[in-house]
């Protein structure tokens, strides 16, 4: 974009699609953080991938092959969160989830992975 002198100091012309967008991200991470804050699993010591069900398409393999350990540390996680939601307890606050630091441990990854293989074995099935 080209800057224009006006009497004050330099404006730039504004792209209203990227502000409209800027706009609704903005909107859309608000509304994330407020419902991630209001779902409270961070308070039992979960991740978000904890919150996966095994039921759903892809997700048992995809534990399965994710290393023993990231395994351990998620059952952990979930029987630790299933026993405090028994007692109407939750963590101290110095043991909650750091949601904006949360890394992925690879589950959606490998998910992601899985489901494409099955893809491509359905592909090479139908030929």
């Amino acid at each position: 974009s080209v800057a224009t002198q006006t009497n004050g100091p330099v404006r730039r012309p504004s792209n209203m699609a990227t502000s409209r967008l800027s706009v609704w991200q903005r909107s859309y991470d608000a509304l994330s953080r407020w419902f991630v804050r209001s779902s409270g699993y961070y308070k039992l010591g979960l991740r978000r991938e904890d919150l996966i069900r095994e039921d759903y398409p892809g997700v048992r393999e995809a534990l399965r092959r994710l290393p023993e350990e990231v395994m351990h540390e998620r059952n952990y996680r979930l029987a630790r969160a299933i026993d405090l939601s028994m007692k109407h307890r939750i963590l101290p606050n110095g043991e909650w989830t750091n949601t904006d630091e949360e890394e992925s441990y690879g589950l959606l990854e490998m998910m992601e992975r899985v489901n494409q293989e099955e893809q491509e074995r359905k592909t090479w099935d139908s030929q």
